[in-house]
């Protein structure tokens, strides 16, 4: 994951970062064809307004 922007659940953030992920706070983060969010609950409203496309 060296080099992968992305978001999680705050629990396994370290865990990210520890394998040189580059870990940042938002609704959702992409990196290629992945999309990574804090939570499910984050991402309903993306899809909805279409912003991870």
């Amino acid at each position: 994951m060296t080099g992968w922007t992305l978001t999680s659940f705050p629990s396994i953030r370290t865990d990210l970062r520890n394998t040189g992920a580059n870990v940042v706070d938002h609704e959702a983060a992409r990196n290629g064809n992945l999309a990574t969010s804090r939570s499910p609950d984050d991402l309903f409203p993306l899809f909805r307004r279409g912003s991870i496309v």
